[in-house]
């Protein structure tokens, strides 16, 4: 069993990006996933991020059966 939650992050301009941040310095949050009205921005600052999934609709991300 894992200590961490998996979380979707919505939104790839700065706030997004900090709260990946946070979210993996408090050790108990893995982010998974990221969504953005603007598709290719979200694939963008997924790859920047290192995080494995991205969506162009939030809605998307909501259905991802790996966020907890």
């Amino acid at each position: 069993m894992s200590n961490t939650v998996k979380v979707g992050v919505i939104g790839a301009g700065f706030i997004g990006p900090a709260h990946i941040e946070a979210s993996r310095r408090t050790f108990l949050a893995e982010v998974v996933s990221l969504a953005d009205v603007n598709e290719e921005a979200a694939r963008q600052k997924a790859d920047q991020c290192a995080v494995k999934k991205y969506y162009g609709d939030y809605r998307d991300l909501l259905q991802d059966e790996e966020v907890e």
